[in-house]
């Protein structure tokens, strides 16, 4: 489960620490209820006994709550992919065109050429 939640962090497109601060409304742990809202936020098909399991390895030392840290260090950072990658992991249209393509005015600029001899305008 520790795996697939890593995952569902990153397929939202934020980093497990903003995943994790808006589970614990910006304090630095959480309980095991707000880890069970959290995990069932991220994917919903989760079941108690897999959350229960996945709150026993990330809770190691037992005391009831999960730290900021103690999460990022099983989870890891799950930062969001760059913008110009798409979550399925396909290479998104480069925004600017190639030394090599030709590049078409737009109308927009043709319109302002045009309004520039224009007597009336």
């Amino acid at each position: 489960l520790l795996a697939e939640i890593r995952v569902a962090i990153e397929s939202t497109g934020s980093s497990s620490k903003d995943v994790f601060e808006k589970a614990s409304g910006g304090r630095s742990s959480i309980n095991k209820d707000q880890f069970s809202n959290m995990v069932k936020t991220l994917d919903p098909s989760k079941g108690a006994a897999a959350v229960d399991n996945a709150w026993k390895k990330l809770d190691a030392s037992g005391d009831g709550v999960l730290t900021v840290e103690e999460f990022l260090q099983v989870v890891g950072p799950g930062k969001a992919p760059p913008p110009s990658v798409k979550p399925s992991g396909v290479t998104a249209k480069p925004a600017s065109p190639s030394a090599g393509d030709a590049v078409r005015p737009r109308k927009r600029d043709k319109i302002k050429e045009k309004a520039k001899d224009c007597v009336i305008c």
